[in-house]
């Protein structure tokens, strides 16, 4: 089961062509996408799409407790209900391509976040 290498951004919706005033930038652009919360009580957060992939790390690396439990429970859900604690355990820890994988798209991430951020603050 591929997770945390796939895993997208709960875009809400692309917003249509149409002009936004990006919450990142305060410039109005086309093809934004909301990255609020999936909720209908939740106010629209249109970020311009070039801004995805930052969104995407930026919550990846920030959330990980989240994402973690997410693949925790989608795993569990997936096995026989027969299985004990111990079975589950030993075949948890088993995946350790896995959790190489979820601390190398971490790392990357990270490294991502920072450098856009310091981009930013340097160039303001």
């Amino acid at each position: 089961m591929s997770f945390a290498f796939d895993y997208n951004l709960s875009v809400n919706k692309v917003f249509k062509p149409a002009l936004f005033t990006g919450v990142i930038t305060d410039c109005q652009a086309q093809n934004c996408i909301d990255v609020s919360r999936a909720t209908k009580h939740n106010q629209a957060i249109p970020v311009h799409a070039k801004f995805q992939y930052f969104m995407l790390m930026c919550f990846y690396c920030c959330r990980l407790e989240h994402v973690v439990r997410t693949y925790t429970k989608i795993w569990l859900e997936g096995q026989p209900p027969d299985a004990d604690m111990d079975q589950l355990t030993t075949k948890f820890q088993e995946q350790t391509d896995l959790f190489a994988k979820m601390h190398e798209r971490f790392v990357e991430g990270h490294a991502h976040v920072k450098a856009s951020l310091e981009s930013y603050l340097c160039e303001h």
